[in-house]
């Protein structure tokens, strides 16, 4: 198994970005948080993330500028996941995109435990 060093979390809540990223940091992992999917290739080109954390709400309004700029994407060494909220309808054709997910709520206090059994499938 890889160890996490990069995760890049794309969530549209600012708090929630701040307490992953805070929690995330504590247990040494560096992430980088931002609240659209618009204009973000670059950064998992120049950060090289292990993960790619994206929340479902944003795919549902904001879904084909992630494709498109996740397909512009040239690193290859991430895994994609999509958080699915409570309220998730589970839409089949942004879930099936995604062979990895994290349901909301999670523990921040697990999150090492959580990002390394993410990080573990899949291989």
């Amino acid at each position: 198994m890889s160890e996490i060093k990069q995760i890049i979390l794309i969530h549209p809540k600012k708090f929630v970005c701040k307490s992953f990223e805070a929690f995330a940091k504590q247990m040494g992992f560096a992430v980088y948080t931002i609240e659209s999917p618009v204009e973000f290739a670059y950064l998992v080109d120049e950060l090289c993330p292990q993960l790619l954390l994206v929340h479902e709400d944003l795919l549902v309004n904001q879904g084909e500028a992630y494709f498109i700029e996740i397909a512009g994407v040239s690193f290859s060494g991430f895994k994609q996941v999509l958080i699915r909220s409570q309220k998730s309808s589970r839409e089949a054709k942004i879930s099936d995109k995604f062979p990895l997910f994290l349901d909301e709520p999670y523990d921040l206090g697990e999150l090492d435990k959580i990002l390394a059994s993410l990080l573990a499938e899949h291989h």
